[in-house]
């Protein structure tokens, strides 16, 4: 007999995962949070509607995988969650100070170091970008960007270092498309 309200999910993490948190805490970027955030992503990609905790967190690590086990536990009500499933589960560790770079925006140079280009006084620049990760169609990005770059997210293919340009305001929808920005509307007054 299987309990399924509450339900334990059994996940593995790389160690070396974990001694890349453990580094950023060490270094500062990264803020431990004062409890552990769990939340679910269901096989069909949705995100299951109910927070987890941390049941069990492993403090063994396989000598085949490289890897350590944690349990969480989830409330299943309306029985979501079966035994069996295939499920990512996503922690929420703490706070760090960071972008996120449109992935379009972005290249990788021969050595595989991650790069864009951003516009400052007309001229563009190529940045080596630092990441923690990945959001949707987005880099998380903890260096090499700041407040306020305007990014050059199209026409990157024969774009150089120090190119001159002349940026348009753009955005980019869910499925990572450009699309310039709409213009302010034009106002007119009654005097």
């Amino acid at each position: 007999m299987t309990r399924l309200d509450p339900i334990y999910i059994d996940v593995s993490d790389s160690s070396a995962g974990m001694l890349r948190v453990r580094a950023q805490i060490d270094d500062g970027s990264l803020r431990p949070g004062t409890t552990i955030g769990v939340s679910l992503v269901l096989e069909n990609g949705e995100a299951y509607d109910g927070k987890g905790t941390v049941v069990v967190l492993g403090n063994v690590v396989s000598s085949t995988t490289g890897s350590f086990d944690l349990r969480v536990q989830f409330d299943n009500p309306r029985r979501m969650i079966l035994p069996g499933q295939f499920l990512r589960v996503k922690l929420t560790l703490g706070t760090t100070r960071a972008w996120l770079v449109p992935q379009r925006a972005t290249a990788r140079s021969a050595d595989g170091t991650l790069t864009a280009f951003v516009v400052k006084d007309g001229v563009a620049g190529k940045v080596s970008l630092t990441t923690s990760g990945s959001q949707d169609n987005a880099w998380v990005v903890t260096a090499g960007v700041a407040d306020g770059d305007q990014l050059i997210v199209d026409g990157l293919t024969n774009l150089r270092d120090g190119a001159k340009v002349i940026p348009v305001a753009a955005t980019i929808d869910a499925d990572g498309v450009v699309h310039d920005a709409a213009p302010a509307p034009a106002t007119t007054g009654n005097n």
